[in-house]
């Protein structure tokens, strides 16, 4: 069996790097990105509709559509289509680490109920059994300490999201999956969160990060209203990205599957799925 690691990374501190650490960037990037009309929180804007061939087109563009900053990726399958990815059986997620309250782990847990709804798949913590999604809350001497052991253990092991996480200062969380390269099965994944940010932008990565596990890897500029979507316009999952996350893991899409052979099944799911759909919202 081949595994392959895909990266998702959230950049959301960028525009303001600078000589301040982690919690005087998330602070300050959140305050201004609010001002200007970014980090919405409604679930369901009333001024971003979408049809169903949006949201097929969307889909296409979050799951086989290469991104420039994605790293980890087998250079493989550099020059392939991406195919489906997904989870095949239930998730059970850890959340170990620093910086740790009530609150995040109430955000975690409801971000799991959430996506459990979406998916359909049995996601929550895991009691004894053991954990194939580990999230971990870090601090700078902790990430620090765990890339210099995974590096020494596992030498061959791609672990390009922990490295940006805890290289690069704008990078406030990451996440990395693995999975099975024939049959496109996700097998297990990290998230990795700043113990240095709270708030709207922690709630933000756990819930974008959490979703990206499910194999929506991609963002896209013309994915909207979105979380998969690098202008951060919204902070949170909309109803528009739960209807992805139906869509893959509508039985009829098996992991595994390339673009051509996913697309006719994309669009008349999607019709399915927003036919449904409140008329406000471009069924």
């Amino acid at each position: 069996m081949r595994i392959v690691m895909m990266s998702a990374l959230l950049l959301s501190l960028a525009a303001c790097a600078g000589s301040m650490d982690r919690t005087g960037l998330a602070e300050r990037y959140v305050r201004d990105q609010r001002a200007m009309g970014f980090l919405r929180t409604e679930r369901d804007p009333a001024d971003a509709p979408y049809s169903a061939a949006d949201l097929a087109r969307h889909f296409e563009l979050v799951v086989f559509e290469p991104e420039a900053q994605l790293v980890g990726y087998d250079p493989d399958l550099a020059t392939e289509d991406y195919r489906v990815r997904k989870w095949g059986g239930p998730i059970r997620y850890r959340l170990e680490g620093q910086g740790l309250d009530a609150v995040a782990v109430n955000q975690v847990a409801a971000t799991a109920s959430r996506l459990g709804r979406a998916t359909g798949l049995d996601i929550r913590a895991a009691q004894d059994e053991p954990a194939n999604l580990l999230i971990l809350s870090l601090d700078p001497k902790t990430r620090a300490g765990l890339l210099d052991a995974l590096r020494a253990r596992f030498p061959d092991m791609p672990i390009d999201a922990l490295d940006w996480f805890v290289t690069r200062p704008e990078t406030p969380c990451a996440g990395q999956f693995y999975q099975d390269v024939e049959s496109g099965e996700i097998l297990g994944g990290f998230v990795f969160l700043s113990a240095e940010i709270g708030g709207l932008l922690r709630r933000a990565c756990i819930e974008e990060e959490m979703a990206q596990m499910m194999g929506l890897t991609q963002d896209h500029p013309e994915v909207r209203p979105s979380i998969f979507n690098d202008d951060n316009e919204f902070a949170l999952l909309t109803r528009h990205d739960e209807e992805l996350l139906r869509l893959l893991y509508d039985p009829r899409l098996r992991a595994g599957m390339t673009r051509a052979e996913a697309a006719p099944i994309v669009r008349r799911i999607a019709l399915e799925i927003r036919g449904a759909a409140s008329p406000g919202n471009g069924a």
